[in-house]
């Protein structure tokens, strides 16, 4: 005897479109924040942004995987699960480009203290070659030279 496929969906309805809602609404607030906050590099903004807006695709229709389609409608099941699929995918690809950015962010970081740290040392040996004489800055009252006339 065949078995027959469940006409049920994976889950109750009524537990995943209010925890579906929730993450939306948690993702549609970060994506507010993150479009408004002057802090972060426009290139985590741009790959945040657009896994948010992935995100935000993917939720319902989780929401609607789980809860709503049933094996029973195997055509729109197996649809529906593929998309899931698809989209978390590429929800990981974009998450691997943010940490790639991050390296890629952090060495140049690390690289412009370098030089910064290098031409404090060079500075820092050149006045004490000259003998610990700076020249005077542009707000003393010093004249030019740096000594009294």
């Amino acid at each position: 005897m065949l078995a027959r496929l469940s006409t049920d969906p994976l889950a109750p309805w009524w537990i995943v479109l209010p925890l579906a809602l929730v993450a939306m609404v948690t993702i549609a607030s970060h994506l507010i924040w993150i479009r408004g906050a002057d802090e972060v590099m426009e290139s985590r903004r741009r790959i945040r942004t657009a896994n948010d807006v992935v995100m935000l695709v993917t939720i319902p229709l989780l929401a609607y995987a789980f809860g709503l389609a049933t094996p029973a409608e195997s055509r729109v099941f197996a649809l529906v699960w593929m998309a899931c699929v698809g989209l978390l995918l590429v929800i990981v690809l974009l998450a691997f480009i943010d940490s790639a950015n991050s390296l890629l962010v952090n060495a140049r970081q690390r690289r412009r203290l370098r030089e910064d740290r290098r031409t404090e040392l060079v500075r820092a040996a050149a006045i004490a070659r000259l003998g610990g004489n700076v020249p005077s800055s542009e707000n003393d009252d010093t004249p030019a030279g740096g000594r009294d006339a």
